[in-house]
C-alpha cells in the first residue's frame, strides 16, 4: 500500500502534467492566433470526415421513435464556459488531478468529489465547455470514481457523438456497492444535447474475510449481487443489453435501480433518437 507521502508526490506530479498541458493549449492557440491576423485571406478547416452510411437492405429498417423522458433524448444539457487560465488555478489546488482523453476531453477529479468532464470543439481551443451537474447523482461520498469516454458517429454527419462511461464504488469494513451510469451525447452543438441517459449497474459486494470473522461462510456467487447491462457503441448505432443478474440471489427490488430503457438497437438521425424495431 503506498503511503500518505508517495500519494501527495503522485497528486503533485499529475497537477503539473495537466498545468503543462493546459499551458502548452493556450500557446498554441495564441500562436495560431497571430498568424491567422497576418494574413488577409483567411482558410476554412475541412470539416470532420462523415462517416460512411452503410448501405440500405433489402428489408428497411422500422424505426420506433421514443418519447423524450428520464432515459430518452434528445434534451439540451445545462453547461458553462471555462478558460484555460481558471482551470490551471484549479488544478494547483492540492488533491486535485486531470485526464486528457483524445486530446479533446478533459475529467477533473478533486479528493472526495464529484467528478467534473470538460471538452473544447477542438485540440487547440483553450476554452472549455463543462458538462453542469452531468454526475450530481453520485454525490454521496464514492471512494472510487472512473470515468471512460468513447467515440462514434452515430449519424454519419459531423462531429462523432460521445458514450460517457461513469463507474463508482463505497465500501464499508463488511464490503460495498457499486454503480454505473452511461450517457451519450451530440457535442456538435450548443447546448450539448443528451440523447441516452441510463443507469447500467447496481452491485452489492461482500468480503469473505469480513464475514469469516463473524462466523459465515460466504460462496463465490455470494460475493457480488445485483444487476447489470451495457451501453456499446456499434456502427451508427447504440447498442442496450438486457438486464443481467449477478449472483445467486439478488433482490428483486434492486433492479428497479437500473433504467428501464428497453434492450435493442437505437439509431440517431436527423436530430431524433429511435429505436430499430427488430
Amino acid at each position: 500500500m503506498r503511503t500518505i507521502q508517495n500519494l501527495r508526490n503522485g497528486s503533485r506530479l499529475a497537477i503539473a502534467a495537466a498545468v503543462i498541458f493546459l499551458a502548452s493549449c493556450e500557446t498554441r492557440q495564441s500562436a495560431k492566433q497571430r498568424q491567422e491576423t497576418s494574413v488577409t485571406a483567411h482558410s476554412v478547416a475541412a470539416p470532420d470526415t462523415a462517416a460512411s452510411i452503410r448501405p440500405a437492405t433489402d428489408r428497411p429498417e422500422q424505426l420506433e421513435l421514443l418519447a423524450a423522458g428520464d432515459s430518452i433524448g434528445p434534451r439540451p444539457l445545462e453547461a458553462s464556459r471555462v478558460g484555460t487560465a481558471q482551470l490551471r488555478a484549479e488544478l494547483a489546488e492540492e488533491q486535485t488531478t486531470a485526464d486528457t482523453i483524445a486530446g479533446r476531453f478533459l475529467v477533473v477529479k478533486s479528493l472526495s468529489e464529484t467528478p467534473r468532464i470538460l471538452y473544447r470543439a477542438s485540440q487547440h481551443d483553450t476554452v472549455w465547455t463543462e458538462l453542469d451537474g452531468l454526475l450530481d447523482h453520485y454525490e454521496h461520498g464514492d471512494q472510487q470514481a472512473d470515468v471512460q469516454i468513447r467515440q462514434m458517429n452515430l449519424d454519419g454527419k459531423g462531429r462523432p457523438e460521445v458514450l460517457i462511461n461513469f463507474y463508482s464504488a463505497i465500501y464499508g469494513s463488511g464490503g460495498g456497492s457499486t454503480y454505473a451510469s452511461d450517457y451519450v451525447f451530440d457535442i456538435s452543438s450548443s447546448p450539448p444535447q443528451l440523447l441516452l441517459q441510463a443507469s447500467t449497474r447496481f452491485i452489492m459486494e461482500a468480503f469473505p474475510a469480513y464475514a469469516a470473522m463473524h462466523g459465515d461462510t460466504l460462496e463465490a456467487d455470494q460475493v457480488e449481487e445485483g444487476f447489470k447491462r451495457s451501453i456499446k457503441l456499434q456502427g451508427h448505432q447504440v447498442l442496450v443489453s438486457p438486464i443481467k443478474a449477478e449472483g445467486r440471489d439478488p433482490e428483486s427490488s434492486w433492479r428497479e435501480e437500473l433504467t428501464q430503457l428497453p434492450a435493442g438497437r437505437y439509431r440517431y438521425q436527423s436530430g431524433r433518437m429511435f429505436r430499430v424495431r427488430e
